[in-house]
């Protein structure tokens, strides 16, 4: 896969999850409070559960509505 986007995301300062697969979490995440970067243990993508995905998900809009005031 490729990380390009979540990367012009970060720049624009978006809102992003990114979900990782074999590549290190660790080494490429973008550095942003504005995404939130998931892997599994296994290092597969199948091995993130959907409720990882909406938790992250509800953390990211807390995030938003916390620094925007909405």
């Amino acid at each position: 896969g490729d990380g390009g986007l979540a990367h012009l995301a970060a720049g624009l300062g978006l809102y992003c999850l990114t979900l990782f697969d074999q590549q290190s979490k660790i080494a490429w995440h973008p550095w942003t409070t504005k995404q939130i970067s998931l892997q599994a243990s296994s290092h597969s993508i199948y091995d993130i559960s959907y409720i990882d995905v909406i938790l992250a998900l509800q953390r990211l809009r807390n995030i938003k509505y916390s620094v925007e005031g909405k």
